[in-house]
């Protein structure tokens, strides 16, 4: 950590049976639903949790992505929905 800021990790190489420590200038958690939980569990607070529900999520700074409604479409099917 630098600066209170994740700056990389450890990995385990498996074949070679050794710890490599990596750095890297963006990280980007992938845990999906399990995001708050994965968090905690290394020390970190959680700023907010999500609510497991198929599909896949994308969780952006609302400076990011500056828009004023959103939408819905539902397929055919009725079972899968873009929002």
């Amino acid at each position: 950590m630098m600066d209170g800021r994740v700056d990389g990790c450890s990995v385990v190489d498996l074949i070679e049976n050794r710890t490599v420590d990596v750095s890297a200038k963006v990280i980007v958690n992938a845990t999906g639903a399990w995001t708050s939980d994965m968090l905690e569990e290394n020390g970190f607070e959680a700023e907010f949790s999500l609510i497991p529900s198929k599909g896949i999520h994308i969780l952006l700074s609302a400076d990011r992505l500056p828009i004023e409604g959103a939408t819905f479409l539902r397929a055919t099917n009725g079972k899968r929905g873009v929002a």
